[in-house]
């Protein structure tokens, strides 16, 4: 989100997208310092660091039938 508030030139509300990085300048080129990690929500959780990622155990109820 604070990205794109920066593309438009609009400022975020006090505490909206708290864990949110201005990564303006690596979608255009201008740097090549992105984040050091990222959290993934989807189905489960994951943790991404460079080349790695940990993808949560997600315990599933086993189908019968």
């Amino acid at each position: 989100m604070a990205s794109f508030a920066a593309l438009t030139g609009q400022q975020l509300p006090a505490g909206a997208a708290q864990d949110s990085q201005n990564t303006l300048d690596v979608w255009l080129g201008k740097s090549k310092q992105g984040r050091k990690y990222l959290l993934e929500e989807s189905y489960t959780l994951a943790l991404r660091d460079k080349r790695w990622k940990y993808i949560a155990l997600r315990r599933r109820p086993r189908l019968t039938g």
